[in-house]
């Protein structure tokens, strides 16, 4: 039986046995060769996703007394955020070189992040939820602030890190909420807990510190305060990590603890993700639109994808949680593209801030604009990319579960949002470089070609998978449709 459990979170273990050998070679290295932890943390997560694609690790089943559920979704959203992981690491040493923070200390970081959010994909009590969280942000915390060069850095890491400590105590009150009606801590206790004691006052307390917990970690409005600071603080490189792998553990800790753990409350807690909803939508889109910094625009901007997300989530039981999986998927994926064409041009000694720095990007570097200009269009959701079909998906669901109000005023905030992200592409196109002498003139040394090649086959298969949508939206449904209970 232990031989089973063990087998069972493989993925967690082959992690965490990466990041335990990145800290051996620190500390018995004569001198600090962070290549070396660069390589292992690149293997470590190679080797996850490609047996976790293979099916070679573990079977479905509810393992370690009910506090690791392995089903379809789990292995699904443990391949995303590998896939995620591993482009972070492609893309972000280059950038750690030249600017020299590339130590093993950040690697470590990096993978113990990914170990956080695999025990939450898995997480089947509220224990193992709530560590596989802690886990997650603590290393965010450090590595926001591992540059100490950046004051905004130092700033963002305690905004954060003060929040997040406030979010985390409100979601361990609910905890202990849910652990009184209950009596355990196991998400299928609590989901029958809750169904024989419908609108108990434990009940709605424990769904209203649930909601307002997940939306600090979301980044949903009225809790989005740290997105920008944070996007705009933390060094690209970290700023990547940021605004993709954590993505991941959201919405597997919406989908373990709001869809299966109170699954019976979803009446109350659906009017709470409604509004935060709309309200994402309309603040994050209107404030990215006056936005001069790039990465604060995306930091906004990702606050208006977290409204597609809740818009969708919130539809539960009318085949929004499928919804909701692929946006946060694609999202990702988008996401990474976006930030790895700014981090490959910080490597080249660019610097890519403001609209202003971008200006002329296409006479500069052909390539990196174009693949920019990919993410760029996908995040705006213009056919035939992959962010088109997401956004369709959430809306046809809205549509069909007769919400049409809501819908309409999604599709004006994607056109605002349209706006913002093709003032960008025109930067890059069409306005003259702002540096003198910069028209046609390459700044620094150009990014190695094993990280501009995987930026192009991620952006591209933003366009690949649009026109082939099927694929990825089958694999989604596949995850749902077998999802452990």
């Amino acid at each position: 039986m232990l031989s089973r459990d063990i087998w069972a979170a493989g993925s967690e273990i082959l992690i965490g046995a990466g990041s335990i050998l990145i800290l051996l070679f620190e500390v018995l290295a004569r001198r600090p060769r962070p290549v070396w932890a660069y390589r292992v943390a690149l293997v470590s997560v190679a080797v996850v996703v490609f047996l976790l694609a293979a099916g070679s690790l573990g079977r479905s089943g509810v393992f370690w007394h009910g506090g690791l559920v392995n089903d379809p979704l789990s292995r699904f959203l443990d391949v995303a955020a590998g896939v995620a992981t591993f482009l972070v690491l492609v893309y972000s040493r280059p950038q750690l070189v030249r600017h020299g923070l590339e130590r093993a200390e950040h690697y470590f970081l990096v993978l113990t992040t990914l170990l956080g959010v695999l025990v939450v994909d898995s997480g089947g009590s509220l224990l193992t939820l709530y560590l596989g969280l802690e886990l997650l942000a603590l290393s965010l915390y450090a590595l926001i602030a591992i540059d100490r060069r950046r004051p905004l850095g130092a700033e963002a890491a305690m905004k954060y890190f003060v929040l997040g400590a406030m979010a985390s105590a409100l979601l361990l009150y609910a905890f202990t909420f849910l652990y009184g009606l209950a009596g355990s801590f196991r998400l299928d206790v609590v989901a029958r807990a809750l169904a024989a004691h419908p609108g108990s006052p434990l009940t709605l307390a424990a769904v209203a510190f649930v909601v307002v917990a997940l939306a600090f970690k979301f980044g949903a409005v009225p809790l989005h305060f740290w997105v920008p600071d944070v996007y705009e603080g933390a060094p690209t490189s970290v700023t990547l990590l940021v605004g993709t792998v954590p993505e991941i553990a959201s919405i597997a800790l919406f989908m373990r603890l709001l869809g299966l753990g109170l699954g019976a409350a979803s009446s109350d807690w659906g009017v709470l993700l409604m509004v935060a909803s709309v309200l994402s939508l309309l603040v994050g889109n209107l404030l990215a639109v006056v936005q001069m910094n790039v990465r604060r625009l995306l930091g906004y901007s990702a606050v208006g994808h977290v409204g597609f997300i809740l818009l969708a989530f919130q539809l539960a039981g009318r085949g929004g949680e499928t919804a909701a999986v692929y946006y946060t998927v694609v999202y990702v994926l988008m996401s990474a593209a976006a930030f790895g064409g700014l981090t490959l041009l910080e490597a080249r000694g660019e610097k890519s801030t403001t609209l202003e720095d971008l200006a002329g990007l296409s006479r500069r570097d052909p390539w990196t604009a174009f693949f920019l200009l990919c993410a760029l269009f996908s995040l705006a959701g213009v056919p035939p990319f992959l962010g088109f079909w997401a956004k369709l998906i959430v809306l046809r669901r809205v549509i069909m579960a007769h919400e049409t109000g809501l819908a309409i005023f999604a599709v004006v905030m994607a056109v605002v949002a349209a706006y913002y992200y093709l003032r960008v592409v025109k930067s890059m196109y069409f306005d003259p470089p702002s540096a003198p002498g910069g028209d046609g003139a390459i700044a620094g040394v150009p990014a190695p070609v094993f990280s501009r090649v995987w930026l192009g086959i991620n952006a591209l298969g933003l366009l690949v998978l649009g026109i082939l949508p099927e694929g990825l939206w089958s694999a989604c449904r596949i995850a749902m449709s077998y999802l452990l209970r």
